[in-house]
Protein backbone atom coordinates (compact mmCIF):
# COMPACT_ATOMS: atom_id res chain seq x y z
CA UNK A 1 0.00 0.00 0.00
CA UNK A 2 3.04 2.32 -0.33
CA UNK A 3 3.37 4.85 2.24
CA UNK A 4 -0.58 4.75 3.31
CA UNK A 5 0.52 1.01 4.81
CA UNK A 6 0.37 1.06 9.10
CA UNK A 7 3.99 0.93 10.78
CA UNK A 8 4.55 -1.30 13.40
CA UNK A 9 5.81 1.85 14.88
CA UNK A 10 3.19 4.28 13.78
CA UNK A 11 -0.24 5.05 16.55
CA UNK A 12 -3.11 5.38 15.30
CA UNK A 13 -4.32 9.01 16.78
CA UNK A 14 -7.74 11.11 16.29
CA UNK A 15 -8.21 15.16 15.44
CA UNK A 16 -10.34 16.45 18.16
CA UNK A 17 -11.66 18.92 15.52
CA UNK A 18 -13.12 16.53 13.78
CA UNK A 19 -14.67 14.13 16.99
CA UNK A 20 -16.42 18.03 17.99
CA UNK A 21 -17.60 18.48 14.43
CA UNK A 22 -19.37 14.89 15.13
CA UNK A 23 -20.52 15.98 18.25
CA UNK A 24 -21.85 19.22 17.11
CA UNK A 25 -23.66 17.12 14.06
CA UNK A 26 -25.08 14.99 16.20
CA UNK A 27 -27.04 17.48 19.12
CA UNK A 28 -30.36 17.91 18.38
CA UNK A 29 -30.90 21.68 17.56
CA UNK A 30 -28.16 22.72 19.34
CA UNK A 31 -29.69 21.01 23.07
CA UNK A 32 -27.69 22.34 26.49
CA UNK A 33 -28.61 19.11 27.65
CA UNK A 34 -28.21 16.67 25.15
CA UNK A 35 -25.14 13.89 25.78
CA UNK A 36 -24.08 15.39 22.24
CA UNK A 37 -23.65 18.89 24.21
CA UNK A 38 -22.11 17.51 26.86
CA UNK A 39 -19.52 15.95 25.10
CA UNK A 40 -19.18 19.32 22.88
CA UNK A 41 -18.46 21.17 25.91
CA UNK A 42 -15.28 18.49 26.71
CA UNK A 43 -13.55 19.15 23.59
CA UNK A 44 -14.86 23.03 23.89
CA UNK A 45 -12.59 23.03 27.43
CA UNK A 46 -9.72 21.22 25.23
CA UNK A 47 -9.77 23.87 22.87
CA UNK A 48 -10.11 26.59 25.19
CA UNK A 49 -7.34 25.56 27.47
CA UNK A 50 -4.93 25.32 24.34
CA UNK A 51 -5.61 28.20 22.82
CA UNK A 52 -4.94 29.93 26.26
CA UNK A 53 -1.08 28.16 25.93
CA UNK A 54 -0.77 28.60 22.78
CA UNK A 55 2.57 30.86 23.37
CA UNK A 56 3.75 28.47 27.01
CA UNK A 57 6.78 26.43 26.12
CA UNK A 58 6.52 23.39 25.49
CA UNK A 59 7.62 21.95 29.12
CA UNK A 60 5.05 24.37 30.88
CA UNK A 61 2.34 23.25 28.11
CA UNK A 62 2.95 19.64 28.86
CA UNK A 63 2.80 20.08 32.39
CA UNK A 64 -0.69 22.11 31.68
CA UNK A 65 -1.91 19.25 29.98
CA UNK A 66 -1.09 16.99 32.66
CA UNK A 67 -2.48 18.88 34.73
CA UNK A 68 -5.82 20.46 33.52
CA UNK A 69 -6.90 18.10 30.38
CA UNK A 70 -5.34 15.05 31.58
CA UNK A 71 -8.24 14.79 34.14
CA UNK A 72 -10.96 16.53 31.35
CA UNK A 73 -9.67 13.17 29.31
CA UNK A 74 -10.12 10.84 32.14
CA UNK A 75 -13.56 11.88 32.52
CA UNK A 76 -14.70 11.97 29.26
CA UNK A 77 -13.80 8.74 28.50
CA UNK A 78 -15.04 7.27 31.56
Amino acid sequence: MGSLSPSKNAKLVGCWAHVRRKFFEANPKNSKTSLSAEELNYCNKLFQFEQEWDESPVEERYQKQQEEIKPIMEDFFN
